[in-house]
C-alpha cells in the first residue's frame, strides 16, 4: 500500500502514524484526502500530480491514498472506519472504468481488503457501530461470501463470519450465539494491547508559521500548457517501442505479443459486484455527509477495441452521482 503526502511517497500497512495522518486529512478543514489505484504510484518528473499540484498551487494540503487493487468496496471500508470524521471531510474518488470489466468486475480482491485494512480498522468498526448497522452488515457479507477463501482467519474475520451468520435466520442466532459471545469477549482484548493509540476524538492540526506563510504565497497564474506539453513530452520519453503511449517496461511484459487490441468483456450492470460496491460507496458518503467528487478516467483507445462498448457502465455511474448530488 501506497500513501503520498506532499510529494513524499510511504510504503506502510496503514501503521499507527499513517492512520493518524489519513483520520487528521478527513478531519482538517484545510486538507483533501484522494483515493484511487494505480494511477497514484506513477513517477511525476512533470509534477503535475495531484499531491504535488494542488498543495503547490491552492491553499490545500493533499493526502493521497492508493496502489492497484484499491477499488470500491477497499475504499468503502478505509472511510467507514473513519466515520466519525467523514461529516464535511474533502475527499476525491479517482474511479477506473476497468474495475467494472473482467476480473476486476467481481469486487475487491481478499488481497487488496486486508491490504488496506488492518486489524485496527477492522476494531473501529466492530466497536464504534450498532448490532444492525447496514453499513457494517455490508462489509460482514462480504467476509462470508470470501471466508472460504481466507488463509489465515484471525478472532476479528471469525467474529464477522459468525455474527453476519448469526443475523441470517432465528436458527443460525441460536447456534451461533455461544461462538459470537466468545469472540465478542475476545476482540475486545486487543484494545487494550493497543492501549497507545491515538485518540482520534481529539485530533488537531497546528500548522507551524512556515506552513501558514508558504500556503499564503498562492501560486495563481498555472501555465497549463506547459504542463500538457510536457506530460505528452514525458510519456514519449517512456514509450519509445511502441506508438500506443504504453511505458515500455509495461509493454514488453503484457502487451508486445498481442495481436490485436484488448477486448471489452461487460457483464450485464445489476450483475456487476463492482457497481454495487460503487453504490454502497456513494450511499456510505452521502449518509455521512461527505463533500466528496469524483473523477473518472479515460481508457486507451489505442489499446482497447471499442470504448463505445464502456458507455452504459460510465453513463450508469455518471447517473448515480448526480443522483446522489456529487459532482
Amino acid at each position: 500500500m501506497e500513501l503520498i503526502k506532499s510529494g513524499i511517497l510511504y510504503n506502510y500497512d496503514f501503521g499507527l502514524e499513517s492512520e493518524y495522518s489519513f483520520y487528521n486529512a478527513l478531519n482538517e478543514s484545510n486538507s483533501i484526502v484522494l483515493m484511487g489505484s494505480s494511477e497514484l504510484t506513477q513517477s511525476d518528473i512533470n509534477r503535475a500530480m495531484p499531491f504535488n499540484f494542488i498543495p503547490k498551487n491552492s491553499h490545500f494540503n493533499l493526502l493521497a491514498i492508493g496502489t492497484g487493487g484499491n477499488q470500491c468496496f477497499s475504499i468503502y471500508t478505509q472511510l467507514y472506519s473513519a466515520r466519525k470524521y467523514l461529516n464535511n471531510s474533502k475527499i476525491v474518488i479517482i474511479i477506473s472504468p476497468n474495475w467494472f470489466i473482467k476480473r476486476y468486475s467481481f469486487g475487491t480482491s481478499l488481497a487488496s481488503f486486508f491490504e488496506f485494512n488492518n486489524n485496527r480498522f477492522l476494531h473501529r468498526i466492530i466497536n464504534n457501530s450498532s448490532q444492525n448497522d447496514l453499513f457494517k452488515n455490508y462489509i460482514g457479507e462480504y467476509i462470508v461470501k470470501n471466508y472460504s477463501n481466507i488463509e489465515s482467519n484471525n478472532t476479528l474475520i471469525n467474529y464477522y463470519y459468525y455474527k453476519h451468520l448469526s443475523m441470517q435466520n432465528n436458527f443460525y442466532g441460536i447456534a451461533f450465539f455461544p461462538i459470537v459471545q466468545m469472540l465478542s469477549f475476545i476482540n475486545n482484548l486487543p484494545i487494550i494491547i493497543f492501549g497507545n493509540d491515538y485518540n482520534y476524538s481529539e485530533l488537531e492540526y497546528n500548522p507551524s508559521e512556515q506552513e501558514i506563510a508558504t500556503k499564503l504565497n498562492i501560486e495563481k497564474n498555472i501555465i497549463w500548457n506547459e504542463y500538457f506539453e510536457n506530460a505528452i513530452e514525458y510519456q514519449k520519453s517512456i514509450s519509445t517501442n511502441n506508438d500506443i503511449g504504453i511505458r515500455d517496461d509495461y509493454y514488453n511484459l503484457a502487451i508486445k505479443q498481442r495481436k490485436k487490441k484488448k477486448q471489452i468483456s461487460l457483464n450485464p450492470i445489476e450483475e456487476i459486484q463492482e457497481y454495487k460496491d460503487f453504490k454502497m460507496l456513494l450511499k456510505l458518503l452521502a449518509h455521512y455527509n461527505v463533500d466528496a467528487t469524483f473523477v473518472i478516467q479515460a481508457l486507451n483507445p489505442y489499446f482497447y477495441d471499442d470504448l463505445n462498448d464502456m458507455k452504459p457502465i460510465i453513463d450508469s455511474i455518471s447517473y448515480v452521482i448526480k443522483e446522489n448530488k456529487f459532482p
